[in-house]
């Protein structure tokens, strides 16, 4: 049985979707990286309820909507390594 085209094309779509989404992950975790590197007064012993309050005084981080998703994961990370 052969594959109709729409079928193809959703195919080739979905693949493009979870392509970007790879990409996106990335790119948020290397900037709100940079963010927290960039935080002088985050240390090992900062709660991650302190760590949320400086994270919304950042323009860097509240200005940029693609950054909301992951940042937990990432700053536990952070501060575990």
């Amino acid at each position: 049985m052969s594959v109709s085209v729409c079928e193809c094309y959703v195919r080739v779509v979905k693949l493009e979707i979870q392509e970007d989404a790879k990409l996106l992950r990335k790119r948020n975790i290397k900037v709100f990286s940079d963010i927290l590197d960039n935080m002088p007064s985050l240390t090992y012993c900062t709660s991650w309820s302190e760590t949320q309050q400086m994270l919304l005084d950042n323009p860097q981080f509240t200005e940029d909507p693609d950054l909301q998703s992951n940042h937990y994961t990432v700053y536990h990370e952070h501060n575990c390594v």
